[in-house]
């Protein structure tokens, strides 16, 4: 960048693209001579791969198969990588991998997620192919969703080849079949039971007491496979003191100090649940037999 050179990654199919439109050393279009078309570059195998890259590159490889909690048992003392001036040293003292590049007094340091991370890269960019189940595990670099996984073959489409590729695919299509039956369950539910500039009570964990809050917006969010449903509070000062998200484990919908059996909301919402079940408008049919019985006994008393 300083030499203001820019680049683009490598790709067959550009190259080919290219190849097609000027041959080499002429600007003339392609030949309609199939003898003139450029040959394709030979798909090498993965052994073919490992082979040519010698032993640094065989040993990344059988690391990059590693998921996370995996490599962090294997604890490498000392890992080689082919760009890198100095080999990865384990620097017990700081709990990462130190890497001292060349005219630097102090080395670059790499926590195991990151360490892993660079060593996964350095292997795709080789045309392996690696366990899907060792790429996610590496949760801050890569969330296990559809957008994440297209992404991921895009870069390397070799990954289709993956052994555990149907499997993986299969398990992210359930999880986001259970987050959005998840989502709109609880969409539901706040819909139902919460409105803006709704008065609730808060539960402080530490002191035990509730704490007076206002809905100004109705925003939860949700997680995958776990029950939890969340609401951005206002307290009753008039600003926002926490601009993140509340747990609705911890909201009363009535003041617990004036109602001692007062239930946080998801223990009440069994209980709430199960009164929208009821027949519809109970009490009012019952006010209006009441009422039909009372004309019917004054009709009576008319006749007479």
């Amino acid at each position: 960048m300083q030499q203001k050179v820019w680049y683009r990654k490598y790709s067959e199919s550009d190259y080919n693209k290219a190849m097609a439109r000027f041959r080499t050393g002429s600007n003339t279009s392609a030949s309609s001579d199939p003898s003139s078309q450029p040959v394709s570059p030979k798909q090498l195998t993965q052994t073919e791969i490992l082979q040519a890259g010698g032993r640094e590159l065989e040993d990344l490889w059988n690391i990059s198969h590693l998921t996370l909690a995996q490599f962090v048992q294997k604890k490498f003392h000392r890992i080689d990588i082919t760009g890198f001036d100095t080999p990865f040293m384990w620097d017990t003292k700081q709990g990462k991998y130190a890497n001292l590049p060349a005219k630097r007094k102090r080395p670059d340091y790499y926590n195991w997620e990151t360490m892993l991370s660079v060593i996964q890269n350095h292997v795709l960019n080789r045309k392996l192919i690696i366990p899907l189940k060792a790429i996610f595990s590496l949760k801050n670099y890569h969330s296990m969703t559809s957008d994440s996984l297209k992404y991921l073959l895009r870069d390397h489409p070799q990954l289709l080849q993956a052994d555990d590729y149907p499997q993986i695919a299969e398990q992210i299509t359930e999880n986001e079949q259970a987050y959005k039956a998840e989502y709109e369950k609880w969409q539901t539910i706040r819909e139902k039971y919460f409105k803006v500039g709704q008065i609730v009570w808060k539960k402080n964990e530490k002191t035990g007491e509730a704490e007076k809050w206002k809905v100004p917006t109705l925003k939860i969010s949700y997680y995958p496979g776990h029950i939890c449903s969340l609401i951005e509070l206002q307290m009753d000062k008039g600003y926002i003191v926490f601009m993140g998200e509340q747990r609705l484990s911890s909201i009363y919908l009535e003041n617990p100090k004036e109602n001692p059996s007062a239930k946080v909301f998801t223990e009440l919402l069994p209980e709430l649940e199960a009164k929208q079940d009821q027949p519809e408008n109970t009490h009012e049919k019952e006010k209006a037999i009441a009422r039909l019985r009372l004309l019917k006994l004054k009709l009576s008393l008319m006749k007479i």
